[in-house]
């Protein structure tokens, strides 16, 4: 049931209607059920998944929190070794089979894929057949959220929730099914749970985040994605191409994760739940570290907790960083660690987006650019203090966040690219930009190549001015000033004006038409 699609406000306006009228006791009996109708619609047989996800880790909880009522009760004891290794049991085998059925779903075919490539170099007459897999919707999102919320109880955060009703609502609340966000239980929980009484106000804020969502989606994403769909249609993009492709890519993805994202948050904020920030203005970055706790917040927060900080002080870099200090390598031992698990996070978040080498190059790159701009830090700032450069001032800012998205764009380019050696000649044709007799130099951008190969140079205007509107409001929150509460302030004649200009701009300039997919997500995929 795409968000886009007259379904799904159907199904918002009954079950919102509902769900203030009845007892208030019965209200997340409703959204349980809700949720799981939402899912059903997109696939009724792919809902076992689901169930083997919620069920897996609620009762692995809970066989993890006797062993934890165990080690409280008898602490040091005899059997406290034996307890604690069959806690660590239930935790590997519950994490193994979910994410094993995650994996099977995105990277058999793939698999398949490198074993009959490899048969074919070696000359083995033999073949497997690639198998023609359904990806349950949000299978990797409540994957995470479930598996998280194992862990958090495996830590002693916090007990288990002994009603596996509503803890199927958790796994399953259907705004953030799609793409997330990927929520705590520690967050979340309480609120799905309590009773909410309707608020006009919040059930604007709601409706007006959805409104944004479906402008950065239907207006800027799906058009952005005309561009891109065309560039990549003619096959292998060269010179200047490659920069409009890259740039476009960047902007189209963040516009559509996002915008789909502030639908999820606005739904549920007009229910009275309140789901976490996924996107803190990304581009504003000025580092590399920086943007990745910008972008897609939940689930980097969720590498960081459960992958970064478990690998780093792990056992065995414990005992590397006992070896270095002791030879009095102390740098290598407070670094090590550091970067180690940072290249860990950053090739497992690519492989999680597919299994194949561009997305291993993708990860490995990340990794070192996030390293080498750790290591080089201090000699930079020797190298501004040289040059009299003035690190606080506007222009070196923007130098900064120019530089930082230059570097996520190269990132972008890697996995937008059909294969890893597309990309990699996607790369060695920058030089084209400079040969004006080529037919991929600078000169596209005047000459009318490019408005031939997308469209009408007016179109262009009114995807530049809606991108001006959404850069606006981006750095209004970037100092602080919540777009929404000061529309709230102003007269009602100016906030009319402003919603039925986001209104008009989705209904007239949003794509849409038998040819182009604007209900998909790019990560509903994912």
């Amino acid at each position: 049931m795409p968000f886009s699609s007259l379904s799904f406000f159907i199904f918002l306006a009954a079950l919102g209607t509902t769900y203030f009228l009845i007892p208030k006791k019965y209200q997340w009996v409703l959204l349980l059920t809700g949720s799981y109708v939402f899912y059903l619609y997109s696939d009724v047989r792919l809902v076992m998944y689901i169930l083997f996800s919620t069920i897996s880790s609620y009762v692995g909880a809970h066989l993890v929190q006797r062993q934890n009522d165990a080690l409280t009760q008898a602490p040091g004891g005899d059997n406290s070794t034996l307890v604690t290794k069959k806690k660590k049991l239930i935790l590997i085998l519950v994490l193994v089979s979910n994410f094993g059925i995650l994996a099977y779903f995105k990277h058999l075919n793939a698999l398949i894929g490198y074993a009959n490539g490899v048969f074919d170099v070696t000359g083995v007459n033999f073949d497997f057949e690639k198998t023609s897999l359904i990806l349950p919707l949000g299978i990797s999102f409540y994957t995470f959220q479930s598996m998280g919320y194992l862990i958090d109880v495996y830590r002693g955060e916090f007990k288990p929730e002994r009603n596996i009703a509503r803890y199927a609502l958790f796994v399953s609340f259907f705004p953030q099914l799609i793409q997330g966000p990927i929520s705590r239980y520690s967050e979340l929980g309480r609120q799905l749970y309590a009773p909410h009484f309707f608020d006009l106000a919040r059930a604007k804020h709601g409706m007006l985040l959805m409104l944004w969502g479906f402008f950065k989606k239907l207006v800027i994403a799906d058009r952005i994605a005309i561009i891109t769909g065309s560039i990549l249609a003619e096959g292998d993009p060269r010179g200047m191409y490659v920069v409009v492709l890259g740039v476009a890519y960047s902007f189209q993805i963040y516009a559509d994760f996002s915008g789909g994202v502030d639908i999820a948050r606005g739904v549920a904020q007009i229910l009275g739940i309140n789901l976490p920030h996924n996107f803190l203005r990304p581009y504003f970055a000025k580092t590399m570290p920086e943007f990745w706790r910008r972008w897609h917040v939940t689930l980097n927060n969720w590498w960081r907790d459960y992958i970064f900080y478990p690998v780093a002080f792990s056992n065995a870099f414990m005992k590397i960083g006992r070896y270095y200090r002791s030879r009095g390598k102390k740098k290598t031992a407070k670094y090590l660690p550091v970067y180690s698990s940072t290249m860990i996070v950053r090739v497992v978040n690519a492989l999680w987006h597919g299994a194949s080498v561009k997305y291993l190059a993708n990860g490995v790159y990340n990794g070192l650019v996030i390293i080498l701009g750790m290591q080089m830090e201090p000699a930079f700032g020797r190298l501004a203090k040289f040059l009299h450069i003035d690190t606080e001032c506007f222009m070196w800012q923007i130098f900064r966040m120019v530089r930082t998205f230059f570097l996520v764009t190269v990132a972008r380019l890697i996995t937008v690219a059909p294969r890893f050696l597309v990309a990699v000649s996607m790369f060695l044709s920058l030089g084209d930009i400079f040969k004006p007799e080529s037919g991929n130099s600078y000169r596209i951008l005047y000459n009318g190549d490019l408005f031939d190969l997308t469209f009408h140079y007016r179109v262009w205007g009114v995807l530049f001015v809606c991108m001006a509107v959404w850069f606006v409001a981006d750095i209004l929150n970037e100092k602080g000033i919540v777009v929404r509460r000061a529309l709230e302030k102003q007269r009602l004649a100016v906030q009319w004006i402003a919603i039925l200009a986001l209104v008009g701009a989705v209904a007239l300039f949003g794509v849409y038409g038998p040819q182009y997919s604007s209900a998909a997500f790019i990560y509903q995929q994912f």
